[in-house]
């Protein structure tokens, strides 16, 4: 099918594009930092950078400051911290709860759609993350 275009800008540098290919690509790989960061940024998650800090400080708590982890892995570490405390019967801030409701979000989107994938292959995935995501919508 012959198809024409004035847009400047090459198909996969359009911002919504970039961004379901750096989903797609966490879904595969979530230890790639960027595309992670990109994602939980968007409209997806909607976390700031406030967040971002919080679970980093949690990682340092925890580790002691020995070991720098991807923010994938800080995630985890800062859901096992939350659980934890939830365990003990300790106070959690409500920030705190924000912060890790969105973590377990990501964690249950990532496993969903990594599934989905095993079952019904990638166009089910994209599929999926543009009718759930309505970003047909956003633009």
């Amino acid at each position: 099918i012959p198809c024409y275009t004035d847009v400047n800008e090459s198909f996969l540098e359009i911002p919504e594009v970039s961004l379901i290919c750096s989903y797609l690509d966490i879904i595969e790989n979530p230890l790639n930092d960027i595309n992670m960061l990109a994602v939980l940024r968007s409209f997806f998650f909607k976390m700031d950078i406030d967040e971002f800090t919080r679970i980093k400080v949690v990682e340092k708590e925890i580790t002691n400051g020995q070991q720098e982890n991807n923010f994938y892995e800080s995630i985890l570490i800062y859901i096992d911290y939350i659980d934890e405390k939830a365990k003990e019967n300790i106070q959690i801030a409500l920030n705190e709860k924000m912060v890790y409701s969105k973590c377990k979000k990501l964690i249950e989107e990532l496993n969903r759609l990594k599934k989905l994938e095993e079952e019904k292959g990638l166009y089910e995935v994209l599929k999926d993350i543009i009718i759930e995501s309505r970003i047909l919508y956003s633009t």
